[in-house]
């Protein structure tokens, strides 16, 4: 043995903070993955409502089936919903959609509760301008 034990011990330890690395990292990219197609289908959702009063309803139902899908907690999801010109929902009103989602990063068992990692995603769309059923609008 070239190194001795204490090498052992040395190399047990990097292999161990680079896996729990890996795993986080993995963890964020796959958290990002979902919140990005949250946001997508909860601002498609969002645009294609009948009116403005089921409108946030199916976009949070759109966002919390997206999130389920991809084998994820509802619990840590929230969704925000905004008219970046303030205007109310109706003809050629953009909408944005934030999702962020609370991720628990993987740390060594034992030694504390694990930090959270909160990932972000945003998407916007248009209501269509050509839509039957809503009063004329400014576009």
């Amino acid at each position: 043995m070239v190194g001795g034990s204490e090498a052992i011990a040395f190399g047990v330890a990097v292999l161990l903070v680079g896996t729990l690395l890996g795993a986080n990292l993995w963890a964020t990219v796959d958290a990002s993955v979902a919140a990005s197609a949250a946001a997508r289908q909860a601002v498609r959702a969002y645009v294609e409502a009948p009116d403005g009063a089921t409108a946030r309803e199916d976009a949070e139902r759109a966002a919390t089936d997206v999130v389920v899908t991809h084998g994820r907690s509802p619990s840590r999801l929230s969704l925000h919903i905004d008219h970046p010109d303030g205007r109310p929902w109706g003809r050629c009103v953009p909408v944005r959609v934030t999702v962020d989602y609370r991720l628990a990063l993987a740390t060594v068992p034992g030694l504390s509760a694990g930090p959270e990692r909160t990932v972000r995603a945003t998407s916007t769309e248009r209501i269509d301008p050509w839509r039957s059923g809503l009063d004329a609008g400014v576009c």
